[in-house]
């Protein structure tokens, strides 16, 4: 009968920090905690047509595809 011989690590866990200077949300914006009149002013500000727009859900989304559609426009030009 065959000896089986295991191995053993003792290897401690790799923690890296990130740069003191990083966020991780720093172009991130949390429509859902802002309330209907500031999205539709957020929008105004962008340019953004809300259309018939008149629930957050609604309002957020037509803000994240026009916020969308312009980030894939810039990419192509570049």
């Amino acid at each position: 009968m065959a000896k089986t011989v295991g191995l053993t690590f003792n290897e401690k866990p790799i923690t890296i920090e990130p740069p003191a200077d990083y966020c991780e949300n720093e172009n991130v914006i949390d429509y859902k905690s802002m309330t209907v009149p500031e999205l539709k002013a957020y929008a105004a500000e962008l340019g953004i047509d809300l259309g018939s727009a008149s629930k957050k859900d609604a309002i957020i989304q037509e803000i994240v595809d026009a916020v969308a559609v312009e980030d894939t426009t810039s990419e192509t030009e570049v």
